[in-house]
């Protein structure tokens, strides 16, 4: 039994496209590890890819049906979809032999996973009817939220000063290396607390692919130049990975902590 989209505040009701109930109608009948395997297919010429209007409701699905592994599968599949959808390209700078990515771009990536991830997250507390619109033209609802994303970026951009995290004091930078040592050196004095390793290093394989390759190497001991060489990207994006990646892991520590 597929369930039906709820009504908006207005009192409209959404209905998803015939196509899309048919597609749901089939994959119902199938076991939820097999939706999930079949989500991860991003070929939609493939006989086995499901709609992502189709993955949206499956992700829903999971808060009355547990979140149990082929749903936290789901998840990843549909934010692996999200991330496709607001690609990074490299580009070339002069002087830099190699291309490197935009950070605007990278900036407004992160946005758009924020943002939907977070319209999941309150969807799970309390119906969101946001999230409706998802389910009928995933991809206008994603092209409204990435320019969404675009606009914040751009005036984050025309705001923002330089920040510098090496050698210069910062509590950021600070905090960071503390932690690192702590993660590294279990052994060390106060360094003894194995549940903080455990969820650094979960929060650490939450990250974007990027970022969590960063946070390894710097776990290995490996400094910012060698780490620019082994990635193929200036020290910059190094360093802009590295930030955003103790952002969030701080982030995510902290919840966790509050909770």
């Amino acid at each position: 039994m597929i369930a039906p989209l709820q009504k908006q505040s207005d009192g409209k009701t959404y209905f998803r496209p015939p196509e899309i109930e048919a597609t749901l109608e089939s994959l119902a009948g199938l076991p939820i590890e097999e939706v999930a395997r079949r989500a991860e297919v991003i070929d939609p010429d493939d006989p086995e890819y499901v709609p992502s209007e189709c993955v949206v409701y499956f992700v829903r699905q999971s808060k009355a049906n547990g979140d149990t592994k082929p749903y936290q599968d789901l998840f990843k599949a549909l934010r692996n979809r999200v991330r496709r959808a607001v690609p990074v390209r490299l580009r070339r700078i002069a002087g830099v032999s190699k291309a490197v990515e935009s950070d605007a771009e990278l900036q407004m990536q992160d946005k758009v996973l924020f943002d939907f991830q977070r319209l999941l997250c309150l969807d799970r507390k309390a119906r969101d009817g946001r999230l409706n619109f998802y389910e009928i033209r995933f991809n206008l609802a994603l092209a409204r939220l990435r320019a969404t994303a675009r606009r914040s970026v751009v005036q984050k951009e025309s705001r923002r000063k330089p920040m510098q995290y090496d050698g210069d004091g910062s509590e950021l930078a600070v905090e960071m290396e503390e932690a690192l040592d702590r993660v590294r050196n279990p052994n060390g004095p106060k360094n003894d607390d194995s549940d903080y390793r455990l969820r650094f290093y979960e929060a650490i394989s939450n990250l974007p692919d990027d970022r969590r390759r960063v946070m390894e190497l710097l776990l290995n001991g490996l400094q910012i130049e060698a780490i620019a060489k082994i990635l193929s990207c200036v020290e910059k994006t190094v360093r802009n990975r590295r930030d955003r990646a103790f952002a969030a892991i701080r982030e995510a520590l902290s919840e966790e902590y509050e909770a």
